[in-house]
C-alpha cells in the first residue's frame, strides 16, 4: 500500500539531513588515536549511519549524541580509528551504498533477524535490545489509548512504519498471526523518530516504531503514547558486506573491548 509522505515528514527530514550535513562538513571525519590495527589496512572507516536520537543525533547543543555513535567514538578512541560518519534516513539506501563498496559499515535500527542474513550481509554480535511498539495519540484528556492491543489493528485503515525491512516483515507476520490483512504504509526515507512526531502532533494516525528511539522524544509530546507493543524484543546489530567477515570479527572484538 503506497501514499504520498506528509508534508511534515518531508520537512522534517529535510531539516534534520541539513544539519547532519552542516555537522559532518564543519567538524569532518572523526580522526581519533589510540593503538589498535586498523582492519585490513584501512585508514578511515566508513560508517552510514542513521539519523535518530538513538543512533546519531546532531541536532543537540554543540555535540553529537546517540548511543551507537557514542559506541563507536569509544571503540575510535581506543584503537587508533579514523570514521567518517555519512548519516542516512532511508536504510534501503545505506545497504545499497554498502554493497557498492561506498560505506564499511551500516548502523542503525537493524535487527538480528534471518532477512538480512539471507540477503548475504554479516551482522555484529547483539548491540542493544530494542522492541516495535504502535505510537498514536492520546486525545486531550489523557485518556486510554485507543488501540491497546495488536489484534485491535485490524479496526485500522493504515499504520505508517519505517523503511527497515524488519517493520514490514513483523507486519506481515502479525496478519498472518491474527488472520486478517493489516494495512501499512511504508515510509521510505522516515525513521521512527519522523514517524512518532507525525503521530504526535496529528498528521498520521498510527505507526509502529522503534521504542528506545520514540521514548527519548515522548518527554516532549505528552500526548503520544507507546504502551502497546508489537513484537518482542529485537536484538540490535550492525551489518559490514557480504564476505567481510574480518571487519565483523574486529567489530565484535571491539564491542566487547568497549562494553567492559
Amino acid at each position: 500500500m503506497r501514499r504520498a509522505l506528509p508534508a511534515v515528514i518531508i520537512i522534517f527530514i529535510a531539516i534534520i539531513s541539513g544539519v547532519a550535513l552542516y555537522r559532518h562538513f564543519k567538524y569532518g571525519s572523526s580522526r581519533l588515536t589510540g593503538g589498535y590495527e586498523r582492519p585490513a589496512g584501512k585508514d578511515v572507516l566508513s560508517v552510514a549511519i542513521e539519523l535518530s536520537p538513538m543512533t546519531y543525533d546532531p541536532t543537540t547543543g554543540d555535540s553529537v549524541k546517540g548511543y551507537d555513535y557514542e559506541l563507536l567514538s569509544k571503540i575510535a578512541r581506543r584503537h587508533n580509528l579514523k570514521i567518517a560518519y555519512h548519516p542516512y534516513t532511508n536504510v534501503e539506501e545505506a545497504l545499497k551504498g554498502l554493497d557498492e563498496g561506498i560505506y564499511d559499515v551500516v548502523v542503525g535500527d537493524l535487527t538480528s533477524t534471518t532477512d538480512l542474513r539471507e540477503r548475504g550481509y554479516v551482522l555484529t554480535k547483539d548491540v542493544y535490545l530494542d522492541h516495535q511498539v504502535l505510537a498514536q495519540r492520546l486525545d486531550s484528556a489523557g485518556a486510554s489509548p485507543k488501540i491497546d492491543a495488536p489484534q485491535k489493528l485490524r479496526l485500522v485503515d493504515s499504520i505508517w512504519v519505517p523503511s527497515g525491512i524488519h517493520y514490514r516483515r513483523r507486519m506481515e507476520n502479525l496478519s498472518a498471526e491474527l488472520g486478517d490483512s493489516l494495512h501499512f504504509v511504508a515510509a521510505p526515507g522516515a525513521t521512527s523518530e519522523h514517524l512518532a512526531i507525525a503521530v504526535a502532533i496529528g498528521d498520521i494516525p498510527y505507526a509502529v516504531v522503534s521504542a528506545e528511539a520514540a521514548e527519548i522524544i515522548q518527554k516532549d509530546y505528552p500526548l503520544l503514547d507507546l504502551s502497546t507493543p508489537i513484537s518482542f524484543n529485537l536484538f540490535q546489530t550492525w551489518a559490514v558486506a557480504p564476505g567481510d567477515s574480518a571487519l565483523a570479527d574486529s567489530l565484535n572484538h571491539w564491542i566487547d573491548e568497549a562494553a567492559d
